[in-house]
């Protein structure tokens, strides 16, 4: 009985079986960061490996390396920008010495920092401003440490231009990411810090429908004249990103001189012939200012919008001279600013 009742039991579980081991994925191997070699407008620098002493000088290239956690020994003089200050501060470090020099004597002043490599770009808005003292400087950082640095032909050309405003190119901050990126070994992480500018600018853009298909011009002044941003410049990219059709300088100006590779000059006379959908000014509205006085008979004035920032230069500045810092800690105030009165 014992064993037929076995027999009827219920059947013993099967023993559990072990999976084999799945062999490892492959793994890639990573490419060799250094040696490199950074090709620029003034020649080819090539490190054997990463820099411990940067030294910048350029708000494109100091501002790339400190958005990628690099803080130089030195930089030139930040002429204000708040982006700047909150970025140290995050990191928790003091703001490096500052200094513009202004001749070929003064590369003494960058010896004695013993910098593993210079960072430079051209100068903006020089002051007495000598092609020849400049190349001079130039030269001189050459002799204590590899530089990456504007051809001579560059150099002269601003001097000629009677301006250094970014010559180069309308992306150059962002190409002062990757190369900051390239220099240090971290080219990853510079691509994603522009993802995230470039995601942050398409988020707003979505959120933003009303400036699709507007057009939009930026423009600064003095006196009696305007100066129209143009659109192959990084302040008429940026605006194409949030959605906005940049202007055609043309359409702003009468008989605009190029005043240099950013802007077009615009008489009294031309101002009061813009015609686009939104026009950006900084500061506030003054109706002393003889070419706010014009705005005021433009097209835009009486069909459109024209938006003046308010308060200092300083958000207008963000976008219209934009960096690796300026754009994250200014594009959310400025959308807002022109949103407000884009219907």
């Amino acid at each position: 009985m014992a064993v037929l009742l076995g027999a009827c039991g219920a059947p013993a579980a099967p023993e559990p079986t072990v999976a084999p081991e799945a062999e490892p994925a492959p793994t890639e191997t990573a490419e060799p960061q250094f040696p490199t070699t950074v090709v620029h407008s003034g020649g080819e620098t090539t490190l054997e490996s990463a820099p411990d002493r940067v030294f910048t000088f350029g708000q494109d290239q100091t501002d790339a390396f400190i958005a990628l956690g690099v803080v130089p020994i030195a930089t030139e003089e930040a002429f204000g920008k708040p982006w700047r200050d909150d970025a140290l501060a995050a990191l928790g470090v003091a703001t490096p010495p500052e200094f513009y020099p202004r001749s070929p004597d003064e590369v003494a002043d960058v010896a004695a920092l013993s910098p593993d490599i210079n960072v430079t770009s051209l100068i903006f808005s020089p002051y007495d401003y000598n092609a020849t003292g400049w190349i001079g400087f130039y030269d001189g950082l050459t002799d204590i440490a590899p530089t990456v640095r504007p051809s001579d032909a560059a150099i002269i050309f601003s001097a000629e231009a009677d301006s250094a405003a970014r010559v180069d190119s309308s992306v150059a901050w962002r190409e002062a990411v990757t190369q900051a990126g390239q220099i240090m070994g971290i080219s990853d992480e510079a691509a994603a810090h522009l993802a995230s500018i470039d995601d942050s600018l398409a988020a707003q853009a979505a959120a933003h429908p009303e400036f699709e298909g507007k057009t939009i011009g930026l423009m600064t002044g003095e006196a009696g004249w305007g100066y129209g941003f143009k659109a192959d410049t990084e302040a008429g990219v940026l605006m194409e990103q949030l959605g906005f059709d940049y202007v055609d300088v043309s359409t702003m100006a009468n008989q605009g001189d190029s005043y240099n590779s950013n802007f077009v000059t615009l008489s009294l006379e031309d101002l009061s012939l813009v015609d686009v959908d939104v026009l950006v000014v900084p500061g506030e509205y003054n109706p002393n200012y003889e070419w706010h006085r014009a705005l005021d008979l433009s097209p835009t004035a009486s069909d459109g919008v024209i938006i003046y920032l308010g308060g200092t230069v300083t958000l207008f500045n963000s976008m219209a001279y934009p960096s690796a810092l300026s754009v994250p800690w200014g594009v959310d105030d400025f959308v807002a600013a022109l949103a407000a009165e884009i219907s």
